[in-house]
């Protein structure tokens, strides 16, 4: 490794194997020029895509009103890009649902223009 790379250390979290990573980046222009430790392709191919694209899903809550929680937990429905997950969570802050809801009924479908859907995880009934 000379002075224009850098050494970064990941642990996959792709599969059990848990496998640790040594990816080296060229510093300049950040392009990977090696990964190596893990077991499978598919931990080259995560350690790629955290270095360069990374993704997420979303886990949060939004408001509910006349139900017997003030809350329910929602979640996005795929990977979303990591740099938009303040957008989204502002976009979730302004939404707030009628009771009852129900786990898996969507709340915003493809939202900021995104491959996914925003949808319940836990059910909140209406107060009565």
């Amino acid at each position: 490794m000379n002075s224009s790379e850098k050494c970064i250390q990941l642990t996959c979290i792709v599969c059990p194997n848990s496998c640790r990573m040594e990816v080296i980046q060229d510093a300049g222009s950040g392009e990977i020029l090696s990964v190596t430790g893990h077991l499978c392709n598919r931990g080259k191919i995560w350690a790629e895509q955290e270095l360069l694209d990374p993704h997420r899903t979303l886990c949060t809550s939004i408001a509910v009103y006349g139900g017997s929680e003030p809350l329910t937990s929602v979640r996005t429905t795929a990977l979303v890009p990591r740099s938009r997950i303040p957008e989204l969570m502002e976009l979730l802050k302004a939404i707030s649902l009628p009771a009852p809801v129900r786990i898996g009924q969507v709340v915003i479908q493809g939202p900021l223009g995104l491959d996914c859907d925003v949808i319940v995880t836990r059910d909140v009934k209406q107060s009565r």
